[in-house]
């Protein structure tokens, strides 16, 4: 299943060695590639194991001592001795929870190239250059991604400050944030009570749904659906696409819808807001003079506040 810790252990000249790098994820198969293991040898014998040991409950902050190792391979070398072999992990895990969880109370100051953090718990305060973070989680906090820095998952209370430069958080979910995306920085999917506070300058989100959330966009939002939210829309900044009952709150100060359709919502444009196409079921409510152009199929409206008396108009019928 290649949880932290993974680790993949191989005979050692009359003893055992565990392996693991700390560039290099908990996936066993990233592991065997990066050692360049073969798993058989030319007497067609198992040459290595793959193991896990983890704490319970996922949780990091444990001592070593209540880790629980687990086997996770079914065909075993000739020399497998589950004592052993647990005891060269065990005596392996300690400088790997050194190098790959930042603990509760814990400051990293940066994770960069050739690093790799597993999870953090407490505070890092730079993931650049390649450096990456796979979980922030537990009300851990990253400062900054940028310049090719990479989080690859925000959730359960834990918080990326700022995201820019190149930069780029994977996936922001269950009670996660990321307060800040600009100047080229990149969150993939918000989904699942997942936040993003501003994207701005240049910053761009790719995908909100499952109920995710994007608060202002000045920058870019590829696509909303799935009942994935974003607030407020203006001063330039752009949503692609929604769809699926994705729901844009207001587009306002010269921000732009560019397709809502499939029961996307956008609830309010003003002041020089702008849809361009709405279609399949979409709606958009208008509360400055309407773009009617924009209807383009049949099943798609439009709801017009601007003036004394509400009007709603639909797409073309076919006769």
């Amino acid at each position: 299943m290649c949880r932290p810790a993974s680790f993949v252990v191989v005979k050692n000249g009359t003893g055992l060695k565990a392996l693991w790098h700390p560039s290099v994820s908990d996936s066993h198969e990233d592991i065997i590639e990066h050692f360049k293991l073969r798993e058989r040898n030319v007497r067609n014998e198992i040459t290595f194991v793959r193991v896990e040991i983890v704490p319970p409950d996922d949780d990091y902050n444990l001592p070593p001592s209540k880790w629980k190792y687990n086997l996770d391979q079914d065909v075993l070398p000739k020399w497998y001795d589950a004592g052993k072999v647990e005891a060269a992990v065990r005596a392996e895990l300690k400088v790997w929870i050194k190098a790959k969880v930042v603990k509760s109370g814990k400051t990293k100051k940066e994770v960069k190239g050739g690093e790799r953090v597993a999870v953090v718990y407490g505070v890092v305060d730079n993931v650049h250059n390649g450096g990456v973070v796979d979980n922030v989680h537990n009300n851990g906090v990253v400062g900054h991604v940028h310049d090719g820095g990479v989080v690859n998952h925000v959730h359960g209370g834990g918080v990326v400050k700022s995201v820019y430069n190149g930069g780029v958080v994977g996936h922001v979910y269950n009670g996660g944030s990321v307060k800040s995306v600009h100047n080229g920085g990149v969150v993939k999917c918000v989904h699942g009570g997942g936040v993003v506070k501003s994207v701005y300058n240049g910053g761009s989100v790719e995908n909100v749904y499952g109920g995710g959330v994007v608060e202002d966009v000045y920058g870019v939002v590829k696509n909303v659906g799935d009942g994935g939210v974003v607030d407020n829309v203006y001063g330039g900044g752009v949503v692609k696409s929604v769809y699926n009952g994705g729901v844009v709150g207001h587009v306002y100060n010269g921000g732009s819808v560019n397709h809502v359709g499939d029961g996307g919502v956008v609830k309010s444009v003003s002041n020089g807001g702008a849809v361009e196409k709405i279609k399949d079921r979409g709606t958009v409510i208008y509360y400055t003079k309407p773009n009617l152009a924009a209807l383009k199929e049949a099943n798609a409206v439009i709801i017009d506040h601007s003036g004394k008396k509400v009007k709603c108009y639909v797409g073309p019928q076919k006769n």
